[in-house]
């Protein structure tokens, strides 16, 4: 997906703008229709507690 739209493979220096920025680029839509998303995560909480965590939530 990275090489597709040319963009580097992610580095834990990202940050959560640059995320939210490389997932919608990542995203393709067809026909109206979302074809590709830029990023699926599981319903596991461990894996939101990434993201609130980085957003200063506890």
């Amino acid at each position: 997906m990275f090489k597709a739209v040319n963009i580097p493979v992610p580095t834990s220096s990202w940050t959560m703008d640059e995320f939210m920025e490389i997932a919608k680029k990542l995203t393709v839509v067809k026909d109206g229709k979302t074809t590709q998303y830029g990023i699926g995560l599981e319903a596991w909480w461990g894996t939101w507690s990434v993201f609130a965590g980085n957003e200063g939530g506890a």
